[in-house]
C-alpha cells in the first residue's frame, strides 16, 4: 500500500468494536497506524480480527483491551456507549478517534468534554459525511467566498436499515435469534444526525444555535419498535438556527425511498448534490446557470475512493 507519510515512526493503535472498527483497517496501515489489539465481546468478529491481523491481540474484556500498550482507540463501540467508553480510554491513558455520535445525553457530553480536558489527550468525532469529494469541493469554494454567506439549506439522511436490527454490521444474524441488536432496534433516528448536519456545517463553519422538530408518529412495518418515538422505523425533520441566522432543514430517518440529497443556498451561488452528482447554479440572480461539475480527489483520493461512505472512512481517519 502506498506510503502517506514520510517518517518511520508508528502509532501503535487498537480497535474497540470490531464490526464497523474494521472499516478502517485496511487504511491504518497506510496512515503509519500499527493495529496492535483488538476487543469485541463477539467471537466471530474476534475471529475475523485476527484472521486479518495474526500478530495483534483479540479480546472480549474491555479492561484487559485498555491494559494493554498502545496510544490511541479507534473507538466503534455501540452508538449509545460512546461517552462512557471513550472516558475509560482516556483514564487509560489513550487518545480517542470515536463513532458517532459522541454522546447520547447533554450530561454525557459534559463529562465527556471535562474528561478530555483534564486528561489533555487528543479526542476527535469521526463524523465521515463531510469528506466525499463534492463536500469537501464546496467547503473550499465556501472558503474562498464562492457563495457567499448562507441563506438556507436542505441536508437530508434517509436511509431504511432495517436489517440491522437484526444482524451485526458485518450482516451476520445475530445469535441467539431472539435478540436485536443493542441500539438498532429503539433509538430514534433523530440521534443520528450527524450524517446530515455533519457536511453542512463542515461546508460552511457555522453551528446551530436552536433546533425545532417535529417527527412522524407513522412507522415502517417490520421494525421492532412500531412507535418511532421509540424506534429507528420513522422520519425525523428538524429546522436548525444557525450561528449566522440561516436556517437549515435537517432530515433522517427511515422511509421506502433512501436518499441523501443536499441543497444549499448562499447569497452569490447554490448548489445541490443528487444521486451522487453535483449541480451548481452560478451568480446571485435565482435563473443563473446551472454548472455540473466533477470534483476530483487531491493526492490521496486514490486510497481514499476504496474505503466506504464516499470516501470519507479515510479522510476521518485519525491522521
Amino acid at each position: 500500500m502506498a506510503r502517506i507519510f514520510d517518517t518511520d515512526r508508528k502509532i501503535r493503535l487498537g480497535i474497540w468494536g470490531l464490526g464497523r472498527g474494521m472499516s478502517f483497517y485496511e487504511s491504518c496501515r497506510a496512515l503509519n497506524f500499527d493495529v496492535v489489539a483488538g476487543c469485541d465481546y463477539t467471537q466471530h468478529m474476534r475471529d475475523n480480527f485476527s484472521k486479518a491481523n495474526p500478530d495483534a491481540r483479540a479480546t472480549d474484556s474491555a479492561a484487559e483491551f485498555l491494559a494493554m500498550d498502545f496510544d490511541a482507540v479507534l473507538l466503534a463501540t455501540y452508538c449509545v456507549a460512546h461517552a462512557d467508553d471513550a472516558i475509560a480510554c482516556l483514564r487509560a491513558g489513550k487518545h480517542v478517534l470515536s463513532e458517532v455520535t459522541s454522546f447520547h445525553t447533554m450530561a454525557e457530553g459534559v463529562r465527556l468534554a471535562e474528561e478530555v480536558e483534564k486528561r489533555k489527550l487528543v479526542y476527535n468525532l469521526a463524523e465521515n459525511y463531510p469528506f466525499s469529494a463534492a463536500n469537501m469541493w464546496l467547503e473550499r469554494k465556501w472558503r474562498e467566498g464562492f457563495f457567499g454567506d448562507l441563506l438556507y439549506a436542505e441536508y437530508e439522511y434517509v436511509h431504511e436499515c432495517r436489517s440491522l436490527a437484526y444482524t451485526y454490521i458485518d450482516s451476520s444474524p445475530i445469535n441467539p435469534g431472539n435478540q436485536l441488536h443493542s441500539w438498532r432496534s429503539w433509538l430514534n433516528f433523530h440521534y443520528y444526525n450527524t450524517h446530515s448536519l455533519g457536511p453542512m456545517m463542515h461546508i460552511t463553519g457555522l453551528r446551530p444555535t436552536r433546533v425545532v422538530a417535529l417527527p412522524s408518529i407513522v412507522g415502517l412495518r417490520g421494525f421492532p419498535m412500531r412507535d418511532p418515538k421509540y424506534g429507528m422505523g420513522g422520519i425525523t425533520p428538524s429546522l436548525i438556527t444557525m450561528s449566522n441566522g440561516a436556517v437549515v432543514r435537517n432530515l433522517m430517518g427511515a422511509t421506502t425511498s433512501d436518499t441523501h440529497h443536499q441543497r444549499i443556498w448562499g447569497t452569490e451561488a447554490a448548489a445541490e448534490i443528487a444521486d451522487g452528482n453535483l449541480h451548481v447554479r452560478v451568480g446571485a440572480s435565482g435563473g443563473g446557470p446551472i454548472l455540473d461539475v466533477r470534483p476530483r480527489w487531491n493526492d490521496l483520493g486514490e486510497l481514499a475512493a476504496k474505503t466506504g461512505h464516499g470516501g470519507g472512512d479515510f479522510c476521518s481517519e485519525p491522521y
